[in-house]
């Protein structure tokens, strides 16, 4: 038997914590730079400015994302027993994606492009539009293995039960990956301390995230089910959203 079943997963994900007290909402006023006018637009960006007098904070600048997908599954199932048995079949996905950047309001103006805390916060923007996340969100929910449970006495088993026992597992592989990238969005801190300079190599540093390595180094607990795709060229040549100097 094969039904559809669309599932909205993870509400939201925040980098770090909500934005509280004394702060103005805007959009990017002007006309920014091509390359930021295109992260706006793709990440969804809005700026919140603070007064560091009246309202300190232990980081100039913040920013937060909040990542939603969605996708579209089909499955076949058997219950014998006592026991549900269920091959699922993940796909047809979309992400919706959004960043707030906070900074002082010094810099609510339209030439903070050059100034060096924009364009740190800004590399934090580009890793969540960073296309290899969509791609390990995508791949590690493709190859969602079969599920199988056993039944209290009495269970009905209808989609409603197997929509939610599919999402029971799908939803820790793709909030794997967005644990992930936060862990590299914490590491990009810790590197630049908090932007105050660049990495030695920005490319090869932006470059090296989300690889084999990477994903090794942070334990990422799925790397068997996505070994294959970080060895595609198509992954491995991806275009990347950073600012590069070269």
């Amino acid at each position: 038997m094969i039904l559809p079943q669309l599932r909205n997963s993870l509400p939201a994900v925040l980098l770090f914590t909500p934005l509280v007290g004394g702060l103005i909402s805007q959009r990017a006023s002007g006309e920014p730079p091509e390359y930021y006018a295109r992260l706006i637009e793709e990440a969804a960006v809005s700026f919140v400015f603070y007064d560091p007098i009246r309202d300190p904070r232990p980081h100039r600048g913040f920013t937060t994302f909040h990542y939603d997908v969605r996708y579209r599954s089909t499955y076949r199932y058997w219950v014998k027993g006592g026991r549900i048995r269920i091959e699922p079949e993940i796909g047809s996905f979309a992400h919706r994606l959004s960043n707030e950047v906070l900074l002082p309001e010094s810099l609510d103006h339209d030439r903070r492009w050059t100034d060096s805390l924009v364009q740190h916060e800004f590399d934090h923007v580009a890793m969540t539009v960073d296309p290899r996340v969509r791609m390990l969100i995508e791949q590690v929910c493709r190859v969602t293995p079969t599920i199988v449970r056993d039944l209290p006495s009495g269970t009905e088993v209808n989609g409603p039960l197997i929509d939610r026992l599919i999402h029971e597992v799908v939803e820790p592989r793709y909030q794997a990956v967005l644990n992930l990238l936060i862990a590299n969005e914490n590491d990009l801190d810790k590197v630049t301390l908090h932007g105050r300079h660049d990495p030695p190599d920005r490319r090869a540093y932006f470059k090296a995230l989300f690889t084999e390595s990477n994903l090794k180094r942070h334990g990422f607990p799925y790397l068997a089910d996505v070994k294959s795709l970080l060895r595609k060229r198509a992954y491995l040549e991806t275009p990347l959203p950073y600012r590069f100097n070269d």
